[in-house]
């Protein structure tokens, strides 16, 4: 015979102070949890939502990111006449020689951190079919103009479609603003190739190529990386950005710690409520075994009471996460370029439903042992509290 869920809920309301701050612990937990998810899960769409699955990208051999290598222009002739390479509707190889570089610049906050510059050429647009101009226009080569990601933009100062900025000792003029569909180009400044070249006394960066097919994109990879000719590491483009995202798995790591620390308080707080509701109902408990309610059943109540302090919080706190934190705008420093990297964090369903089970988790966890007093108390023993 099961005890009737009002009576956990009459409980509930009778005793509203130590419920409610119960339920105020469980969801500062949850929060906690959700908003450093929320930032690794933004960091990671930045990063691995940048490759594109029929890409890949040529670095020198043991670099690790484009602001890092340097490809010479013989290396980019040597990879252009590898044969069978993609090419467009009016027969343009699919291929982008590109060329990467760091500037400092002064922050929103008046901070100051690394900037990525991109020399784009002809083709750097057409390998990025989200790319899209959402303010002025596009740059004109060798004139020194560059249009700006829209998290570079909300990251950095004089930034602006007219403002002038000074990179590396010569003044630029900003003529547009892009977005990328939230991937790390966002973060970038993009110039024409022949004006970043010749600025900063380098060829390229790397070489982007555009495949017809997955399995295209292994044969290419493994004739340039088999063929010491080349001198060039290559890998598939999302891979090279999965390999971007040390700073978002440190940050995850870093959640499920602060998770786990911050539950423990919980748990102790939502035993304590359940300890102060068993000592203080001694006479019910009494009650309800002269009636007949078996142990399990009692056990069974005590646990869901302080299960439903648990959802409550739980649910909550994921609703307050996702209202504080869901696409607000943020950057941090990408560990493998040691650029800045704009990003916005992400609450995803799938998040706050982890968030609200990891709480009912705790309610439940919490009110275990108190329910299990409870259970083991005699009908003698509980009957002296008459």
């Amino acid at each position: 015979m099961a005890i009737p869920i009002k009576y956990n809920l009459r409980n509930l309301r009778i005793r509203w102070v130590t419920s409610l701050l119960t339920v105020l612990g469980i969801v500062m937990v949850t929060v906690v949890f959700v908003m450093l998810f929320a930032m690794g899960l933004g960091m990671e769409r930045s990063l691995k939502g940048s490759g594109d699955p029929l890409g890949l990208i040529a670095l020198r051999v043991g670099t690790t990111a484009e602001s890092q290598s340097v490809v010479t222009k013989q290396q980019v002739e040597d990879v252009l006449g590898i044969p069978g390479l993609l090419r467009d509707a009016k027969g343009e190889l699919m291929v982008s020689a590109e060329l990467v570089e760091v500037s400092n610049a002064v922050k929103q906050d008046g901070g100051k951190a690394n900037v990525p510059i991109r020399g784009a050429g002809p083709m750097s647009r057409s390998l990025r079919s989200e790319l899209r101009l959402v303010e002025g226009r596009g740059f004109n080569p060798s004139v020194g103009e560059l249009v700006v990601g829209v998290g570079a933009r909300r990251r950095f100062a004089n930034l602006r479609v007219g403002d002038t900025p000074s990179f590396r000792g010569r003044k630029w003029t900003i003529v547009g603003a892009f977005e990328c569909a939230g991937q790390a180009y966002e973060s970038e400044l993009w110039g024409d190739i022949d004006d970043m070249k010749a600025q900063f006394k380098r060829d390229y960066s790397a070489i982007l190529i555009r495949c017809a097919s997955a399995s295209e994109v292994k044969r290419i990879c493994n004739v340039i990386q088999g063929n010491k000719q080349y001198s060039l590491d290559a890998l598939p483009h999302i891979e090279y950005f999965e390999n971007q995202d040390l700073a978002g798995k440190m940050i995850k790591a870093i959640g499920v710690l602060m998770g786990v620390v911050l539950s423990i308080g919980a748990i102790f707080g939502a035993a304590n409520t359940m300890y102060a509701a068993v000592a203080s109902r001694t006479r019910e408990i009494a009650t309800m075994r002269v009636l007949g309610f078996p142990r399990l059943a009692i056990w069974f109540s005590f646990v869901l009471e302080s299960a439903f302090l648990g959802l409550a919080g739980g649910i909550l706190g994921s609703l307050l996460g996702y209202l504080l934190f869901n696409n607000m705008a943020a950057g941090t420093v990408n560990w493998v370029s040691f650029s800045e990297l704009a990003f916005q964090f992400r609450v995803t369903p799938a998040l706050m439903l982890s968030g609200t089970l990891l709480a009912l988790v705790m309610g439940i966890v919490g009110g275990f042992f108190p329910a299990f007093r409870a259970s083991r108390t005699t009908i003698a023993r509980a009957l002296r509290g008459l």
